[in-house]
């Protein structure tokens, strides 16, 4: 399978990024911002960061945007943690995901997915305690 041209674009809203990364920081997450990319296909990933910590291991994810970055990261220490000791009587150690970024249409459409645009993350499973 060929890799997609990867070009880098200037397109980022700068202040809202800013915005975006300082409150990653407030989350404790730890993160790499990446450089704005353009792929073939329509599909890009701007305003990107890589998580690399946020508290509870994830596999399987690579380029998002900052805010699904933000997002899932105040889900995953805010909101999942409590459902799962109550639910479950253990924490979330683990969490599977099949992916963030990929250029692909939505199932069974011609229209991009999200995952098109890094804006979209599938969560496969989650490893408890």
């Amino acid at each position: 399978m060929q890799r997609p041209r990867v070009t880098p674009v200037s397109g980022t809203d700068a202040a809202a990024l800013k915005m975006c990364v300082a409150k990653l920081d407030r989350v404790v997450a730890r993160y790499a911002l990446l450089p704005d990319q353009t792929f073939s296909g329509g599909c890009s990933a701007l305003g990107a960061v890589q998580l690399r910590d946020i508290g509870v291991p994830v596999t399987g994810i690579t380029a998002m945007t900052c805010p699904l970055a933000y997002a899932f990261t105040q889900w995953v220490q805010t909101d999942l943690q409590v459902p799962a000791i109550g639910e479950f009587g253990s924490a979330v150690v683990k969490i599977e995901a099949m992916g963030t970024y990929s250029c692909r249409s939505i199932a069974g459409s011609d229209r991009l997915s999200e995952h098109g645009s890094a804006n979209a993350i599938d969560v496969a499973a989650f490893v408890l305690a």
